[in-house]
């Protein structure tokens, strides 16, 4: 689990703000296949973190991602939630 959070991070961090859709359909791929509940939520917070990244910027595209975060039920979520919807309007601009 620890590799997988590092490489959802690393993902994130490489394609910041890009709303690449394969790699956040990865990542929550990954997030509904494992367990949440059964690894340390440390190494989930990076998976977040990661997944959040590629929304920076692009508020009225984490519509879609939120609401799939949404139909995963753990308690974690709710957080990664705000979390994913705060970097989408932290980059965000006025032209």
């Amino acid at each position: 689990m620890v590799i997988l959070g590092q490489a959802a991070l690393s993902l994130g961090m490489v394609f910041v703000g890009s709303n690449d859709g394969e790699i956040a359909s990865a990542i929550l791929q990954l997030w509904m296949e494992k367990d949440a509940e059964s690894s340390p939520s440390s190494h989930w917070r990076f998976v977040a973190l990661g997944l959040a990244l590629l929304y920076m910027g692009r508020q009225e595209s984490c519509e879609a991602t939120i609401e799939t975060l949404k139909a995963i039920d753990t308690y974690q979520v709710r957080g990664f939630e705000v979390l994913v919807d705060a970097l989408a309007y932290a980059g965000k601009y006025s032209t």
